[in-house]
């Protein structure tokens, strides 16, 4: 039982560690928010700590308050609760190396046959030369501000993780589904009104966030202007669909040694985009999971361990239990 500096109970009703931790074992699973009305002294806080779990914890006496903080504040997050943030990082490194491969292997092809049924469309070409030794310019790796742009990228990526989240959260709270498949107005769907109704709910924090960030790319540039300041941005695939017009109306430019360059344009700009938005998203992770400085060295440990024996989890597919909740 947790004690005063006097040596008396810090709380008439406490509750055994014990029993707190069959009862969130049993009941919920690494990630979920854990409600606590009566939150005392902090026993569910700490539990909910070590096991992993979020938790939202209401306590009105001002002494518990203080000793569940300094409570929790020492709680240590478990090792299978540490388990579990592994898979979520590794989930995390293989969506975002996914992403930057597609877009390296993807964006110049599209860009070259979509540059190309346009100018046979309509008859003329979509960029002159000296446009295309511009956009060649803005992509080199040390002659130009690429990289510092890529971070910029990077930072807007993760936001628009942010307003996607946020979206989501919303969402869920309003009960939207429940709402519409309430909603009269969509009877006329009639047996595809449910399979809609999942769709739109499933798609819509995502197309929001996309929105998002399509908007803030667009623009950073003209803000940039604008301000007249470093301000801009540049995307993996932004970047890799310039050289694709470039060597499209203007393949004279791309010698072996610019085609090199660029080569290494490209890979460190989608470098820094990944490595940017994957080290914010990771660093609220880890806040998220309530993991201290102190977890953090076990946690890499246990990285590494993951890489050396299963390396292909970092990059690869991985089938999963589809109640599985990472």
């Amino acid at each position: 039982r947790l004690k005063t500096e006097a040596g008396e109970k810090a709380h008439p009703t406490q509750k055994p560690e014990s029993l707190l931790h069959r009862v969130l074992v049993a009941t919920t699973n690494p990630g979920d928010v854990v409600l606590d009305p009566f939150f005392g002294t902090g026993t569910t806080g700490a539990v909910a700590k070590k096991l992993g779990r979020d938790f939202i914890g209401i306590e009105r006496e001002d002494a518990y308050r203080k000793v569940a903080a300094r409570r929790i504040d020492e709680a240590r997050v478990s090792s299978k609760a540490l388990v579990g943030l592994v898979d979520t990082v590794v989930l995390l490194w293989r969506s975002q190396f996914v992403a930057f491969v597609g877009n390296i292997l993807c964006a110049i092809p599209f860009a070259i046959v979509v540059g190309w049924g346009l100018e046979r469309l309509l008859e003329t070409t979509i960029i002159d030369e000296s446009t295309a030794v511009s956009l060649l310019a803005k992509n080199h790796p040390w002659e130009s501000l690429s990289l510092f742009y890529a971070a910029i990228a990077g930072v807007f990526l993760f936001l628009s993780g942010v307003v996607q989240g946020a979206v989501w959260n919303r969402l869920v709270y309003a009960q939207v589904r429940a709402r519409l498949l309430a909603a009269r107005r969509l009877r006329f769907l009639g047996s595809r009104k449910e399979r809609f109704v999942d769709y739109v709910v499933a798609n819509l924090s995502g197309v929001v966030g996309n929105l998002f960030l399509g908007f803030i790319l667009g623009s950073a540039g003209v803000f940039g202007k604008i301000l007249g300041l470093p301000f801009d941005i540049r995307h993996i695939a932004f970047s890799s669909s310039h050289v694709g017009a470039a060597l499209l109306d203007a393949p004279h430019l791309l010698t072996v040694k610019m085609a090199l360059i660029m080569f290494l344009g490209l890979v460190g700009i989608g470098f820094v985009n990944f490595l940017v938005s994957f080290s914010l998203t990771l660093a609220v992770t880890l806040k998220s999971r309530q993991v201290s400085f102190a977890d953090t060295g076990a946690l890499v440990l246990m990285l590494v361990k993951r890489f050396a024996t299963r390396p292909h989890h970092w990059f690869l597919p991985v089938a999963t239990r589809r109640d599985s909740k990472l």
